[in-house]
């Protein structure tokens, strides 16, 4: 009977560590998920992409409204005067309302593109924040030069995972 329990119990455990393991790619339902720019212009995941193609990508997913985004500014800030253009940037913000997210940008000197879920309600309900597990903003990922991802999770924008794989994309 133990063995049986303990069989159950691994066979979950694999299975559930399956599902988190971190991807090194898009679905193609995500890279056609769309988000608009800053001019209201609706945008696919892909095209947002393609607007950093080549560079090693800093994706920012966050929001005006996010304690732990307003707090984590000045560590993307550091990030930006750290890499400058070396890297791309590409902020995609969950904010309600679109005053707030522009005005935010602003507030904060964040340089990059800038893309909005514009009337986003349920995160799970978006193919491409579904398709990255997303549970909690602020959520940072690094895309390489070759368009694999190259960090799926940080929580911080400090996290020595993020800048190594930042700096491994950038030959350093």
């Amino acid at each position: 009977m133990k063995r049986i329990i303990l069989g159950i119990v691994c066979s979950l455990l694999a299975l559930v560590s399956c599902k988190t393991q971190d991807k090194t790619a898009f679905s193609n339902e995500a890279l056609q998920a769309t988000l608009f720019d800053g001019q209201g212009k609706e945008v696919t995941i892909q095209e947002v992409l393609d607007q950093t193609k080549g560079q090693t990508t800093f994706i920012d997913l966050w929001a005006a409204w996010c304690g732990d985004c307003i707090k984590g500014m000045p560590k993307v800030q550091a990030l930006q005067t750290k890499y400058g253009d070396q890297i791309g940037y590409a902020f995609l913000s969950l904010d309600r309302n679109e005053n707030q997210w522009k005005a935010a940008i602003e507030k904060y000197g964040l340089k990059g593109n800038h893309f909005w879920f514009k009337g986003l309600k349920d995160w799970k309900k978006h193919a491409f924040t579904s398709d990255i597990d997303l549970d909690w903003i602020p959520r940072y990922m690094v895309v390489g030069k070759d368009g694999s991802i190259k960090l799926f999770r940080a929580i911080h924008a400090d996290d020595p995972k993020l800048i190594e794989a930042i700096d491994l994309d950038l030959g350093k």
